[in-house]
């Protein structure tokens, strides 16, 4: 741990995630102003699993913060099949339907005091919406047939359309600093898609990456059920996946959506934040004896730490966690 951060700081960017820590440690200050959606109906095919059309969420930066972006993807699972998508496409996961023009960042990620959040109070802070139920990563252009109804694979073309609008509308373009983050499924798109993300900003910012909780082990039991995210019948999602990663996998891309495959083939600072013992691995990559074992799950935990660290000790890429 103790080289990944002497990394970080080698590189200066140390003061950006720390400012993760003072964020996620703070209480929340006083209020900075609402988020206003943004419908991307202009975008055809940037849509929800049931059609809908993609949104994110924006507070405008101010001051010296206007030219930096800190860009949030929601997290909320996956969908392992077209009956489970089809399932999800009446949910709030697979729909843009019910969402309020505005609202309100009350999580700590987005804190707009100056006090809680010294570094990041006046950036650009944006949430994007998750209802692609494939990490914002689905590639497939024709509708899907699923029990007479029609639902959409459109993750990519969420995110292209997201960092587009973003350009025409708040300066993206000439953004200073860059940092995607998100959490759970969030976090996992960070780990498999930092690298293509970065290349849709501007070569001269610094662009970083702050997963949360998104840092998943390579589990038998748990592992293959992402294969429909990734099968060309299925999501057909692998084309923001690094190319090395699915090249060293063939026919199982869908290891590349994990943090202890994608991470060695990361080129972009990355920062993770991540528990030992997660809620939601304790319920997915373990047996119900082995969560309800403490020993166990202390292995496991033990694992999963040193995998991290393993897999973030690069020293020239500048990760830490």
């Amino acid at each position: 741990m103790a080289a990944a951060v002497a990394s970080v700081l080698l590189l200066g960017l140390l003061p950006l995630f720390f400012t993760f820590l003072i964020v996620a440690a703070a209480k929340h200050g006083e209020d900075p102003g609402e988020a206003e959606r943004q419908l991307l109906d202009n975008y055809p095919l940037a849509l929800c699993l049931d059609g809908s059309p993609a949104i994110y969420y924006i507070r405008q930066g101010q001051g010296s913060g206007r030219n930096r972006f800190h860009i949030y993807f929601e997290g909320g699972g996956f969908c392992t099949d077209d009956k489970d998508c089809l399932h999800r496409a009446g949910t709030y996961y697979g729909s843009s339907g019910g969402d309020d023009p505005s609202i309100n960042f009350d999580h700590p990620f987005f804190a707009g005091a100056k006090k809680d959040s010294p570094l990041m109070w006046n950036w650009n802070h944006i949430m994007v919406r998750y209802c692609d139920g494939a990490y914002f990563s689905g590639h497939r252009d024709e509708a899907v047939k699923v029990k007479g109804s029609q639902i959409y694979y459109r993750g990519e073309h969420i995110t292209s359309a997201v960092i587009d609008d973003l350009t025409k509308r708040y300066n993206f373009g000439n953004a200073t600093d860059v940092i995607f983050s998100g959490c759970s499924a969030g976090g996992i798109r960070v780990f498999a898609h930092l690298n293509a993300l970065a290349k849709m900003v501007a070569p001269t910012a610094r662009v970083s990456g702050f997963p949360d909780s998104g840092f998943y082990l390579d589990r038998q039991i748990f592992t293959p059920l992402k294969h429909f995210v990734v099968d060309p019948n299925g999501q057909n999602a692998t084309s923001l996946l690094d190319p090395h990663c699915v090249h060293d996998y063939p026919g199982q891309a869908e290891k590349c959506l994990l943090g202890s495959v994608a991470g060695y083939y990361l080129t972009v600072p990355i920062f993770a934040w991540q528990s030992q013992y997660d809620t939601d691995q304790r319920s997915c990559e373990m047996t119900q004896e082995c969560a309800d074992s403490r020993k166990c799950v202390q292995a496991y935990g033990d694992d999963l730490a040193q995998t991290l660290h393993t897999v973030l000790s690069n020293r020239t890429a500048g990760h830490g966690y």
